[in-house]
C-alpha cells in the first residue's frame, strides 16, 4: 500500500485575470476561479500560497498534492458577465508562448467568455499541437528540458 502513498510536491500554478475589453469599475463582478484537475477529472488537493490583486491583476499560487507521471489540467471558471484573457504560467512559463512569464498583461493570453470555462491540458507548441502537462521531476519538466530553465 505504501507505492500508493502521493508525495507533495510544490507545483506553483499562476493565473492572472484581466479584462479583454476595457470595464467599468476596480474589479470584475462576479469571480473567476482556477482549479487544477486530474486527467480523472478530480481536483487534486490545492494549498493556497498567495492570493492577491496587483491592480487590476489577480494573482493566484498553490501548492498541490501531486502524483508522479499523473496527466492534470488547469481549469478557469468566468463567472463574470465579460470576457476576459487569462495568463497562465507553470513553472514560470507561460503555457501559450513557452516564454517566462511575469504574469503580465501584455503576455500571450488565452481569452475565456462571460460565463464560461476553459480547461487547458498542456504546453501549446503549435496551433494544432499541445503537451500534457503532467507532475514529475524537475530534471524531466518542461521548462528544464526545453529551456534549462533551473527554478
Amino acid at each position: 500500500m505504501r507505492s500508493l502513498i502521493t508525495s507533495i510536491v510544490a507545483v506553483m500554478i499562476m493565473a492572472a485575470a484581466v479584462p479583454a475589453l476595457p470595464h467599468s469599475g476596480d474589479q470584475l463582478r462576479g469571480e473567476v476561479s482556477v482549479e487544477v484537475v486530474s486527467e480523472s477529472r478530480s481536483p487534486f488537493l490545492s494549498i493556497p500560497h498567495q492570493d492577491f490583486w496587483k491592480g487590476k491583476t489577480h494573482i493566484i499560487k498553490r501548492y498541490l498534492e501531486a502524483r508522479k507521471g499523473e496527466k492534470y489540467g488547469i481549469v478557469i471558471r468566468n463567472r463574470t458577465p465579460e470576457r476576459i484573457g487569462v495568463v497562465i504560467a507553470v513553472d514560470g512559463r507561460n503555457i501559450l508562448s513557452g516564454k517566462k512569464s511575469n504574469l503580465r498583461n501584455n503576455e500571450a493570453m488565452y481569452i475565456v467568455n462571460s460565463h464560461q470555462f476553459a480547461k487547458y491540458d498542456g504546453w501549446r507548441t503549435a496551433s494544432d499541437r499541445v503537451h500534457k502537462f503532467y507532475f514529475t521531476e524537475m530534471a524531466d519538466s518542461y521548462a528544464m528540458r526545453t529551456f534549462s530553465d533551473a527554478t
